[in-house]
């Protein structure tokens, strides 16, 4: 499911884990394996009607209220099991040791519980004339999609800044409360005149109340949901899921 099992022992990523109860194991929902990894939308360049290369998908987001919007990158959240996207992309990591030296083209077949993948692999681009090539191993490259942290050399580490704070909520009180957790009757948080979170009184059959402040502070956990892509097609109706075309070239991050 989109949920992140509650008995997981998540704390090498800094989240509180694992908890004594998890809502979806005593109801026996079975475990899958999934796998999170980001991932940049690209786009063709063509001349003379062929493709000479990739360039990223940007869009344009408001940093700071009452300024114009700047573009970025389109970083996307893959939420994926191994069946049907993160084994095909494991055999390429086999073959050639990476999967961050390369675009790949990803198409889908089927719809729902049967979508199916194929990432295919392409050539490596050259960036001169000495034989270099664009690959995300190199902190030169990897700098552009983390403008925050330039300079950074570990990108593996780097990537969790956007990563950590998802799967914090997906294991939190609040995420199951809202969603999977039966024992619990869910109060949608409303704002007072001062534009701060306020929650309603919980019906009176309410075990407890979710807390409203699992989110770490300053995160925009709306922005990063809409930014997850999850074709498994049990994703919570008011978690919205960013939908590329279906033919889009990505790059593993």
């Amino acid at each position: 499911m989109t949920a992140i099992c509650r008995a997981q022992n998540l704390t090498e990523l800094g989240i509180d884990s694992p908890f004594a109860d998890c809502a979806l194991c005593m109801s026996g929902s079975k475990q899958t394996q999934r796998t999170w990894a980001l991932a940049v939308l690209r786009e063709e360049v063509r001349e003379g009607g062929r493709t000479i290369g990739f360039r990223d998908v940007t869009r344009e987001v408001v940093v700071k209220e009452g300024q114009p919007p700047v573009s970025e990158p389109a970083i996307v959240v893959i939420n994926l099991g191994r069946r049907n996207f993160f084994g095909p992309i494991s055999g390429w990591y086999g073959r050639n040791g990476t999967v961050l030296d390369r675009d790949f083209a990803v198409t889908r077949t089927g719809d729902g519980l049967d979508t199916l993948y194929n990432p295919i692999g392409l050539d490596p681009i050259a960036v001169d004339t000495t034989g270099r090539t664009f690959d995300l191993r190199d902190p030169e490259f990897m700098s552009r999609y983390l403008p925050d942290v330039k300079g950074v050399t570990d990108y593996a580490k780097a990537s969790d800044k956007m990563l950590v704070p998802i799967l914090s909520d997906r294991i939190s009180d609040t995420y199951y409360g809202k969603f999977f957790d039966t024992r619990v009757t869910w109060v949608e948080e409303s704002k007072d005149d001062n534009g701060s979170s306020v929650r309603g009184a919980p019906d009176a059959s309410a075990v407890a109340a979710p807390p409203s402040n699992d989110a770490p502070a300053g995160v925009d956990m709306a922005a990063l949901r809409s930014r997850i892509v999850d074709y498994s097609g049990e994703t919570p109706a008011e978690t919205p899921a960013e939908t590329p075309d279906a033919d889009a070239p990505v790059l593993a991050l």
